[in-house]
């Protein structure tokens, strides 16, 4: 972690966690995402601001398990209508997240995919390689910049 985040960070909404309009973890409960849906998602968000690549790295383990964990994932499907659900969730969007990268606004929008479509296990695949590719491109172009 940077030096900036460490320093006179605050417990209650320390700055890194404030980049955008909607927090991380507003972001994950609000959107329904399963635990680990949510803390790949989370990674996803901070990395930039926390801790760069391993963060990303740990966000491909977590989606890992996530995949390897369908048949209990599945049970935590919302009882919404698709439109029901996008009514309540954040949309994913640069105004509500400003700080985050075309790829990483593609793994929000996958997520909540993947979460609407519990119940389909076909889904929860193509979106579980979909936010894998999307963690690939954006972990090997933060290779490039280093």
């Amino acid at each position: 972690m940077t030096k900036k985040y460490v320093e006179n960070e605050t417990l209650k909404h320390p700055s890194r966690y404030n980049e955008n309009k909607v927090e991380a973890w507003d972001f994950t409960t609000f959107s329904l995402l399963p635990h680990t849906i949510g803390t790949v998602v989370e990674y996803v968000i901070r990395y930039k601001h926390k801790g760069g690549i391993q963060d990303l790295e740990k966000a491909k383990r977590w989606l890992k398990k996530a995949k390897d964990s369908y048949k209990y994932l599945s049970l935590c499907a919302p009882r919404l209508s698709v439109s029901e659900y996008h009514d309540l969730v954040p949309e994913v969007n640069e105004e509500n997240f400003s700080d985050l990268s075309v790829e990483q606004l593609g793994i929000l929008r996958t997520s909540q995919t993947l979460t609407m479509s519990l119940d389909n296990e076909c889904i929860f695949r193509d979106c579980i390689a979909i936010i894998d590719k999307y963690l690939t491109l954006l972990i090997d172009m933060e290779k490039e910049v280093i």
